[in-house]
């Protein structure tokens, strides 16, 4: 499909011409905000990604790995927060909610590649992550398909409108430290072929909660909802297990959750603050360095190179079902040891000697959370550092 996009005072033509659809096929096109057609400069211009645009005066944002970091606007660190992609290098960023409309709501909508089939189920997926400098986090983040697009120039608070794709609990997303999906099975009227994202219901309806500043976050918190948005679907359906999004999700949630305990940025941290914020977390029963982990270690390599006198003690920790995994099975022993070996292999690598560093092994018995949930698992499977 061919379609161009013009954007004059505002208001939003979209023209094109159809497509056959493959069953299998997803109909959003470059929904993971990848292909840009044209430069990406600041914030607001969600436009740049291509078959992507603004429904409203007020531009969504967009964030891509291929600008530089000093733009605010890169990926996995921007003036927002620090995320990695859900997949690929970019991802786009809406404000959902804001408290006594201190700030206006944003939108984002494209066109499908084709129009969907009367009484034909569709699988519509997206993935949200709240944003760590929101103040606030929100529920009736929602799709929505209509055989029209939205169109105004007008920098509205709000769209309003039925929207259907919603989470089934229609719960408030208020991870910041991980991809969640919202994930919905929508019957066809026929011929919608425009998918809107955003918060469609009024303040009275959307239930929101305020966040705890992280520690290690500089500057103000915004007074918003403001969530990323990545990895868009909508496919068609065989059968109603292809569209299982939440229940993937607590299955994951189980087995390879891996906390993420991030920062806007780290240049600014004295040394006692970088080491205080550089702990590492890991998969279940797993020594593996995460993307994340091994950027960590490169900023403590970097400044352990500019200050040659600091040593460090790496802790090394375990959840307690990992321990009874290792007693069940000698392959999963020593989980604790295996990971704080990983991590002088990889700064030896780095460059910093294994002399600067003494190690203390605490398997199980330092949790940094005590409740019994996958989260919670998921913060004592980690690598700490302290000066010795």
């Amino acid at each position: 499909m061919r379609t161009t996009t013009i954007i004059t005072a505002g208001l939003i033509l979209i023209s094109g011409f159809s497509l056959a659809q493959d069953d299998d096929m997803n109909l959003v096109q470059n929904g993971g905000f990848e292909t840009l057609d044209g430069r990406l400069r600041k914030e607001k211009q969600i436009d740049i990604a291509k078959f992507w645009v603004s429904p409203t005066g007020l531009s969504a944002d967009l964030y891509h790995g291929d600008v530089k970091p000093e733009t605010g606007i890169g990926t996995p660190d921007n003036n927002m927060g620090s995320e990695e992609p859900a997949e690929g290098v970019a991802y786009a960023g809406v404000r959902m909610y804001s408290y006594n409309n201190k700030e206006i709501r944003t939108y984002i909508m494209t066109e499908l590649l084709g129009p969907l089939k009367k009484d034909v189920e569709y699988c519509v997926s997206f993935k949200v992550n709240l944003a760590e400098r929101s103040k606030y986090a929100s529920n009736n983040i929602a799709g929505y398909l209509s055989k029209k697009p939205f169109e105004t120039e007008e920098r509205v608070s709000l769209l309003m409108d039925d929207a259907e794709i919603k989470h089934s609990k229609n719960k408030i997303f208020n991870q910041t430290y991980n991809w969640e999906t919202v994930c919905h099975i929508y019957k066809a009227s026929g011929g919608e072929k425009f998918l809107t994202i955003g918060n469609f219901d009024t303040d009275g309806d959307t239930k929101y909660e305020k966040m705890r500043k992280p520690k290690t976050l500089k500057g103000a918190q915004s007074f918003d909802a403001y969530y990323f948005i990545d990895d868009v679907q909508v496919f068609q359906l065989d059968s109603v297990e292809q569209c299982q999004c939440e229940q993937t999700d607590i299955s994951k949630d189980k087995i390879e959750t891996i906390y993420v305990k991030q920062i806007i940025s780290k240049k600014e941290l004295t040394t006692d603050e970088l080491i205080e914020a550089s702990t590492l977390y890991f998969a279940d029963n797993s020594r593996d360095l995460t993307a994340v982990a091994k950027k960590e270690l490169d900023l403590l390599a970097a400044r352990m190179q500019e200050e040659p006198a600091l040593k460090l003690v790496i802790h090394g920790h375990s959840d307690a079902e990992e321990v009874e995994a290792g007693k069940m099975n000698p392959l999963n022993k020593y989980t604790a040891q295996k990971r704080v070996n990983e991590v002088l292999n990889y700064m030896e690598e780095k460059g910093i000697s294994k002399d600067r560093f003494t190690t203390e092994i605490h398997d199980d018995n330092d949790p940094a959370d005590t409740s019994d949930t996958g989260i919670g698992h998921a913060k004592n499977r980690r690598v700490e550092f302290t000066k010795q």
